[in-house]
């Protein structure tokens, strides 16, 4: 059966008929995101979601809208539509006052009229046979108010290693009931609108670890966000800091557990060990748990602690009991889950109402949720006793010495869950585990894959002794997808462990009810899920088993439980997070916008009871060949440069370039915008560094853009109107423009204009080249020579050339002659006077000159004839001019001097 990892949905289900929307498949994307300021101390953060088509499946009377990367909501009788959960990086010391979408364009009505399916009450093993009658909500459906009503739901904010984290719903698909109609936005603007302290109370306390730091990067939208929380501490105290790992345990255990902590050191981990009862007589707290949790907060903060080690059983390191309701949900007699995620989840007291139970959905900071994004992964070593934690030591480390050193396939063990009757229109079903383990095949490929399955049957096809026989031929992993309880899962009980006999030690992972039961009284044996790692030469070295109930739907049975199970080892085993307490988290964290806070809580209950029985910093080590990195960049500065590289699977990978814009010829650049990625890369990123961790095959390719350079420049009398600087190659148009100024007028293009175009003033330039101009302007003159905007100062407006001929202030000088001799043509008093002085050998001659003037000096005995030259061509030095006239053998008695405005 084929499925598709994005949706979590069959790609073909039992009587399916698909309808393709719109017929058109895009590519999901980020568009840019931004956040912009707003003035009192209010400012927006915002991101661009893309959504693929939809595709509507009919089955029977009702439909499924799904939306590739889109899981469907789950409320019981409420109709079961795609969302997508937005993870936004809030500003530091901020809080949310508002979200609202924005579609870029208007909705799309989708063809036909459709009656959606509703969300139905989830099964475990406690209920087979009839099904709770879940009609459809009668207020919903007999409405045509869209549903929901809202395109973006906040859930909550949440907050990760000090990083406030705001997760919300996003609808890309409302439903309108009662007329059927259904409406898709291809794009939606989530706009979340925050409110900050002018002095703001930012939760990091101590600047975060790089790992930190990269790992919330990793899960947010809107990294570049992060460089407002860098900002808070110096460069110097972000430095990346070894990781450090914590053992919290009995006294009387602590030294067993001494050689696999010596083989941390070794792996460059700081290491501590901290006693039970050092904790009980030290830490602040109400009972024991939350003294625990303290301590590991105080490590968290101050010991850069990343990896924490539960080294006991509930008799040794109690549990937090959460209160996870399900009201309705038939066989349950508790809703108390024993979790060990209060011991990961550091921040908040999770119990903020401070009633008899914790865990709840007001639990959290100012009766939000409490924190579900964990600080720190956490393993529990289930033992009691000096030589159970030996034993579990020594397996721990004989796991990292030969686990990855030999080939083993993967054991798949499904049973038939029963027959399920739900009311109405859909027929009874036959559940079955397979389908619940059917989607992990693309994950393991090409891992071989030994089944023991009951389909297509509806009874037992196998028993313990197949079960027995496949775990001592020593699979590198063994999953269980069927029913179990505290002493039963995969059809053994307990008592069968003595005939499992394996030479490699596996990793076990099973959905089924309560085979993680660890809070088993003092009288009462370990549940078959502590037993598995306990035992001291065979079993598994690790396991990932449910403290009480695990939970299926009954016409799709890999929902719920199943999901998690998914995500798990996609996280181990494509994404690169071999350790395992980091993939336990991330497959949790990767659902968290499912986790409901209302109603049943389905997925809530399935967050809290997964629990990591093992060491949470042990790595997964298939028998893997490596993995190979393609780099490609067209152009230089990428580290590693252009090349195939290999690495060992789980390696961690930073990729960059340094040397960017990179020159190209005059006028010529070449910029990267980010990168694409495939495999272990991600898809695409619009900054110059990427780290990953790679897993499988991948691609990376920096994209780089060709830019040319507009440099329009203006000569004297005017300026130019252009976008001068860097622009993209192949923009269609740039707009430029000469202004002359007041008075002048433009009179053509030099450089790079085309001459036909060169007396245009203004132009649209392609970007398919480097530009280079100049805009050359003239002063409008008058037929004497006289600049209009000269005229303009002294108050004529107009007639120009009566202007320059006019004297207006009756001294004998027409304006265009005032002009020439610097003079004011509308005062009388304002003329051209020189003089001249007798000083030793010579005689000096001083005038007030203007600019842009030559004059020429003449020497006469008399004043009307007979003057000869005594320089010619003399440039103006305003605000005055000397010449010195030294040759006095000549008679002189006048001295004339002319002006004009050339030599």
């Amino acid at each position: 059966m084929p499925w598709s990892r994005d949706d979590l949905v069959p790609a073909a289900l039992k009587t399916a008929q698909w309808l393709v929307v719109a017929g058109l498949w895009l590519g999901v994307c980020a568009a840019n995101a931004a956040s912009d300021a707003l003035p009192s101390e209010n400012r927006d953060v915002s991101f661009v979601y893309a959504f693929e088509n939809p595709v509507i499946e009919q089955h029977g009377a009702y439909a499924r809208v799904l939306v590739s990367g889109c899981p469907a909501l789950q409320k019981i009788g409420e109709p079961m539509l795609p969302f997508k959960t937005a993870k936004i990086l809030l500003p530091p010391g901020s809080s949310i006052e508002s979200v609202h979408v924005e579609a870029d364009s208007a909705p799309q009505r989708l063809e036909g009229a459709w009656t959606v399916k509703w969300g139905r009450t989830p099964v475990s093993s406690a209920a087979l046979g009839p099904l709770p009658d879940d009609a459809p909500n009668a207020a919903i459906y007999r409405s045509d108010l869209p549903y929901p009503p809202e395109r973006a739901q906040v859930i909550s904010v949440q907050r990760m290693g000090g990083y406030d984290i705001a997760l919300v719903h996003l609808f890309p698909v409302q439903y309108q009931p009662a007329s059927g109609r259904l409406f898709f936005a291809e794009r939606l603007r989530l706009v979340v609108r925050v409110a900050t302290e002018s002095t703001p109370a930012v939760s990091l306390k101590a600047a975060p670890s790089a790992y930190t730091r990269g790992r919330v990067s990793a899960a947010i939208d809107n990294p570049e966000l992060l460089s407002e929380y860098d900002a808070l501490f110096p460069q110097e105290q972000r430095m990346d800091r070894p990781a450090g790992y914590l053992l919290i345990t009995r006294e009387s255990l602590a030294s067993s557990f001494q050689p696999l902590l010596d083989s941390k050191l070794l792996e460059g981990l700081t290491v501590r060990t901290q006693t039970v009862e050092a904790i009980a007589a030290d830490m602040p707290g109400q009972d024991l748990t939350e003294k625990i949790r303290n301590r590991i907060r105080q490590a968290f903060t101050n010991e850069d602690v990343q990896y924490v080690l539960l080294g006991g059983d509930s008799a040794v390191i109690p549990p937090r009991y959460a209160y996870v309701p399900m009201p309705g949900v038939p066989g349950l007699s508790s809703y108390l889950v024993p979790t060990d995620l209060y011991f990961a989840c550091l921040d908040g007291s999770w119990n903020g109402n401070g009633n008899a139970w914790w865990g709840e959905a007001t639990d959290g900071d100012g009766g939000g949720d409490v924190d579900l994004l964990a600080d720190v992964f956490v393993g529990r070593a289930p033992v009691d006793t000096p030589a159970e934690a030996a034993a579990f030591a020594a397996k721990t480390l004989r796991y990292e010495t030969e686990g990855g050193g030999y080939a083993g396939g993967v054991l798949l063990a499904a049973s038939y869950l029963g027959y399920y009757d739900p009311p109405g229109a859909p027929p009874p079903v036959h559940a079955q585990g397979g389908d619940i383990l059917d989607p992990l095949l693309p994950l393991l490929d090409p891992r071989p894959a030994t089944w023991l399955d009951d389909r297509p049957y509806n009874s037992s096809q196998w028993n313990a002794a197949d079960a027995v026989q496949e775990l001592n031929r020593s699979p590198v992993i063994a999953v269980y997808g069927g029913h179990g309880d505290a002493d039963t899962v995969l059809r053994l009980y307990s008592s069968d462990l003595n005939s499992v006999t394996n030479d490699k030690l596996f990793f076990a992972y099973s959905v089924s009810c309560a085979a993680g039961e660890f809070d088993n009284p003092s009288f009462w044996s370990d549940c078959i899920g502590e037993e598995f790692v306990k035992r001291p030469s065979a079993g598994a070295f690790a396991a990932v088993f449910n403290s009480r109930v695990g939970w299926f739907d009954a016409e799709q049975e890999w929902k719920f439980s199943g999901e998690f199970q998914l995500e798990f080892f996609d996280e181990l085993l494509v994404q690169g997070h071999s350790r395992l307490g980091e993939a336990n988290q991330r497959s949790k964290e990767n659902l968290v916008g499912q986790v409901e806070t209302s109603g049943i809580m389905t997925y809530r209950w399935c967050y809290y009871e997964i629990t990591l029985f093992g060491d949470p910093h042990i790595s997964f080590q298939p028998h893997e060949e490596n993995v190979e990195l393609e780099v490609l960049s067209e152009y230089g500065g990428a580290t590693p440069p252009n090349g195939v590289y290999s690495y060992a699977p789980g390696s961690a990978v930073t990729c960059l370039v340094t040397d960017s814009p990179q020159p190209g010829a005059q006028g010529v650049r070449y910029l990267c915008g980010g990168w694409s990625g495939q495999g272990s890369v991600p898809a695409a990123g619009g900054v110059l560094e990427v780290s990953f961790v790679i897993g499988n095959d991948s691609q990376i390719a920096w994209n780089w853009t060709t830019q040319y350079l507009l440099s329009a420049t203006a000569s004297a009398h005017g300026n130019v109107e252009a976008p001068n600087g860097w622009h993209d190659a192949g923009i269609d148009g740039v707009d430029v423009r000469a202004e002359p100024s007041d008075y002048c007028r433009f009179v053509s293009w030099q450089g790079d204009v085309p001459e036909d175009l060169r007396s245009n003033r203004s132009l649209r330039v392609a970007m398919n080249r480097p530009w280079n101009m100049t805009a050359d302007f003239a002063e409008n003159m008058t037929s004497q020579g006289v600049p209009q905007a000269w005229l303009a100062q002294y108050g004529w407006t107009n007639d120009w050339e009566a202007a320059a001929a006019s004297d207006s202030d009756v001294d004998g000088m027409p304006a265009w002659q005032e002009f020439l001799a610097g003079t004011c043509p509308t005062d009388d008093v304002s003329v051209f006077k020189a003089r001249v002085a007798q000083t030793g050998a010579a005689r000096v001659l001083e005038w007030p000159s203007a600019s842009n003037r030559f004059y020429a000096v003449h020497r006469a005995t008399n004043l009307t004839t007979g003057f000869v030259l005594a320089t010619n061509g003399l440039p103006a030095t305003p605000p005055r001019n000397v010449f010195v006239d030294d040759e006095l053998d000549k008679p002189v008695t006048i001295y004339r001097i002319t002006v004009g405005d050339s030599p």
